[in-house]
């Protein structure tokens, strides 16, 4: 029968919790359970003795007869007394506690991971649209409680007054662990330690956020809901950079990596606002991650970069956006104890601004603004412009050192101790020929076609030695450095005027000079990433009370910012909300794009074993769990039974006073 299984199941429960009363007054009617025992001991009946003849057999019916009447009477007694019993019982309104329902007070918070990973699709829909209904349709109403998500809390609110936002809630592109959420929740409990707090975590949990100490968190109901996608397949655009540039063109390596299922070839399209530039497959072999190359080609304009694929995974990492401000004058300034007549040929293109000084006449304003700085045989350098150049070069730019024939070697140590350079030695009076070129540096990368070894090598008369870690780029017969590199110092190991050198009129210097300075010229910082701190610098003047605004056509925002001379370093972390292509604006005025993207830290769709740190079975859907903790906290009512029970008591005794001869 049904009603078996369910009557032991209570009387489990009632081993384990213990019976209650809603009404434990009535229990004091047992003592009149007394009544019908006294009645019964005062009703047993005395036969009579009749003498009689013979009387053997009768003997023997009357013993069997008395017997059989009280047994008769003792069960129809334990019958009455038992539906008596129940009939208490059932007035006194038993019942069993919930097993969660012992404290008086409850606090419940619920964590609702909305990462961009929770756009998949489950089993019954999207995982994040999916757990929004669930919680709404499973939460008690009456109940209220705290709620979690990746960016906001909202606290002791009910099911009702939180369904606007949860309907309405998005998708975060922050993606704290497991851990920074838990710390949160134990900020937002009480401390009252007679409550119940119980922490409900609803996520997909990734392999990469999940920190499996959190679990044995003491006094903490520790609750994992694990909601998964059918699949975990996912291609994703993963970061653009430069790998090559010069001027008039820029060579793009976008890296795309792959979860899951390795897929086909995956179409990428490369944009310029709307313009399509080019489009390609990605093919991939035996790695999950791969470089493909693309290029643009540089003009007046500025690049409102989008490198998109097409893939059926998540959507948020299909898009990669950047930007390209237009080409900017690359700023030279020489520093002359000699004629500069070269220098001024090799940058006279309007690819260059160009400025000269004399000994005497320095402007270390110009000097800290330019790219390139090249000292042109000076003898002596004063200590102020020293500790410009230790500037310069540590804001990326490039010093070019070309020592004089007589020079303060005390002033080129301290110039060498600032900048970290290669340090000149004695001079010789040696003629020596400079044949060794480092044609795999990137001053020469590009400048020959093919290894040269049949053109007329340039010389020097007088020359330095060079010590210390340089790289040579530039070199004599016996080995020696006529040019050395160590980061962005270049040093020439002899002075390059007429008198002494004919390296002047060789073919080699112009790739020399304009290559360095083409390189001192910062490869643009093409994009932001949102949710994680940015500091750039925007070349701009601001007038009293003059702040800068990043906006586009959908949203605006007033970036934290400072104003430093002649730019303002801006810094950026949690905005703005969405990625794409920004434009900073002082005023009304444009000043230039910027671009921003979303980390990667959802693409890689590796999950956690939750059984595996927990030790039992995890939900894995959200209802169940709810319809399981209602039952464990509902009371469950003994009334009925016990009015069931008395009626079968009740049953027992006619049937005894019945059929019982």
């Amino acid at each position: 029968m049904a009603w078996v299984p369910v009557s032991f199941s209570i009387f489990e429960k009632l081993l384990q919790r213990g019976m209650h009363f809603q009404h434990p007054g009535f229990l004091y009617f047992l003592f009149a359970l007394i009544i019908p025992i006294i009645v019964h001991l005062f009703q047993l009946r005395k036969f009579q003795k009749i003498p009689f003849t013979n009387v053997a057999f009768l003997k023997k019916v009357v013993m069997q007869t008395r017997k059989s009447s009280q047994l008769k009477k003792w069960l129809t007694l334990l019958a009455r007394l038992l539906a008596l019993t129940c009939i208490i019982f059932a007035f006194a309104q038993p019942y069993l506690p919930g097993e969660t329902s012992v404290s008086a007070e409850k606090e419940t918070i619920i964590y609702l991971d909305n990462s961009f990973s929770m756009g998949l699709d489950g089993k019954r829909g999207p995982l994040l649209k999916r757990s929004v209904q669930e919680l709404l349709e499973n939460l008690p109403v009456e109940s209220d409680f705290t709620l979690l998500t990746n960016d906001e809390i909202f606290r002791n609110s009910s099911v009702e007054e939180l369904k606007k936002e949860l309907l309405n809630l998005d998708f975060s592109a922050s993606s704290p662990s497991l851990k920074i959420i838990f710390l949160r929740a134990k900020n937002e409990f009480s401390k009252n330690s007679a409550s119940e707090k119980e922490f409900i975590a609803i996520s997909d949990f990734q392999e990469n956020s999940f920190d499996p100490e959190i679990i044995s968190a003491e006094k903490i109901n520790f609750n994992l809901l694990q909601v998964q996608p059918v699949n975990n397949n996912n291609v994703s655009i993963d970061s653009v950079f430069i790998s090559e540039k010069n001027m008039d063109k820029i060579n793009l390596s976008v890296q795309l990596s792959f979860t899951g299922k390795k897929p086909e070839s995956v179409p990428v399209s490369l944009y310029n606002g709307e313009e399509l530039l080019a489009k390609t497959g990605a093919n991939f072999d035996t790695e999950k991650t791969i470089v493909i190359p693309l290029a643009i080609t540089l003009d007046e304009q500025e690049i409102k970069g989008k490198i998109q694929l097409e893939d059926n995974g998540l959507a948020y990492d299909n898009s990669f956006y950047f930007s390209i401000a237009k080409r900017e004058k690359i700023k030279v300034v020489a520093l002359n104890h000699s004629p500069d007549t070269f220098l001024q040929r090799i940058f006279s293109s309007e690819e260059f601004d160009f400025q000269s000084f004399e000994k005497g006449n320095f402007d270390y304003n110009k000097i800290a603004s330019a790219h390139t700085v090249i000292l042109n045989e000076l003898e002596e350098i004063p200590a102020g412009l020293i500790a410009i150049l230790s500037k310069v070069v540590e804001n990326g730019g490039h010093v070019v050192i070309i020592p004089a024939s007589e020079i303060n070697e005390s002033d080129y140590q301290k110039l060498s101790n600032a900048l970290r350079s290669p340090v000149l030695l004695q001079k010789t009076q040696q003629e020596k020929s400079i044949i060794e070129i480092a044609f795999g540096n990137p001053l020469f990368q590009h400048v020959f076609e093919n290894k040269v070894s049949n053109f007329q090598y340039p010389n020097v008369k007088t020359s330095f030695g060079i010590q210390g870690a340089a790289q040579p780029i530039l070199s004599y017969a016996d080995g020696s450095a006529f040019l050395a590199q160590n980061g962005n110092v270049f040093v020439f190991s002899a002075a390059l005027n007429s008198q002494n050198s004919n390296f002047q009129q060789s073919p080699l210097i112009v790739p020399t000079f304009y290559n360095i300075a083409l390189q001192s010229l910062k490869q643009p910082q093409l994009y932001q990433l949102i949710g994680e701190k940015s500091i750039f610098e925007i070349p701009v003047m601001l007038q009293k009370d003059e702040i800068l605004r990043i906006k586009n056509e959908e949203s605006a925002f007033i970036p934290m910012q400072r104003s430093t001379g002649e730019s303002v370093e801006i810094t950026t972390e949690n905005l703005p909300n969405e990625a794409g292509i920004y434009t900073i604006y002082n005023g009304d005025i444009p000043i230039r794009n910027i671009a921003f993207n979303f980390t990667r830290n959802e693409s890689e769709l590796q999950y956690a074993n939750l059984e595996q740190y927990t030790g039992k079975d995890v939900p894995t859907d959200i209802s169940d769990f709810f319809t399981q903790q209602r039952e464990m906290s509902e009371i469950q009512e003994l009334w009925k039974w016990f009015v069931i029970f008395a009626l079968f008591f009740l049953l027992i005794e006619v049937l005894l006073l019945k059929f019982l001869k």
